[in-house]
């Protein structure tokens, strides 16, 4: 229940004094404000942020979901995949435009650090990342094997030492040697 000097009454009815002053008060814009748990407003919009409706967006900072938006081309975004400046939210693409250097070998701004493939060495974007060996992100192109070089899916590979191997490579590699094992012919 609600604590009498933490409450309000009209016709009988207990209303904390947020709901109360919404209701039944006139607005005095020099009144404090409660609020009650501390209710958090949406950078972009201004509006309160309910806990169901909200994202963590740039600064780490609670946001509207229909509100991360590319600040740029107002592109849908998701949290662990946008680019951040100065409080606002950016898509990879309109972030590289606006902020980064046209010199290919500047490094790229990754949310949480740059990943670097492990096979080639250069880094891995999102839209081209898949888990490779020890779910570390890899290209697509380079998530290969690493004896005959076969594409691979991450959940159709073998690992061995942090490398990729398709079944059959791994087999013969390292499978220990039964002679009572049917024998696989590729």
């Amino acid at each position: 229940g609600l604590e009498s000097d933490r409450m309000e009454e009209e016709d009988g009815e207990a209303y904390c004094k947020a709901c109360y002053r919404k209701q039944f008060e006139e607005e005095d814009d020099d009144a404090p404000k409660v609020v009650v748990g501390g209710a958090k407003k949406c950078p972009r919009c201004t509006k309160e942020v309910l806990y169901q409706d909200s994202v963590t967006g740039p600064a780490g900072v609670d946001w509207h979901k229909a509100c991360l938006t590319c600040h740029t081309c107002n592109k849908a975004l998701e949290a662990d995949r946008m680019e951040e400046e100065e409080g606002e939210a950016y898509c990879k693409a309109c972030f590289r435009k606006q902020f980064e250097e046209e010199d290919e070998d500047a490094p790229r701004v990754v949310v949480g650090g740059a990943k670097n493939c492990p096979r080639c060495s250069k880094v891995v974007v999102w839209k081209d990342a898949v888990p490779g060996p020890g779910g570390v992100d890899w290209h697509k192109s380079c998530l290969t094997c690493h004896s005959c070089n076969k594409a691979l899916e991450p959940d159709r590979m073998e690992e061995e030492n942090d490398e990729a191997y398709c079944k059959a490579c791994h087999r013969k590699q390292f499978a220990e040697e039964d002679d009572d094992a049917p024998k696989v012919v590729v």
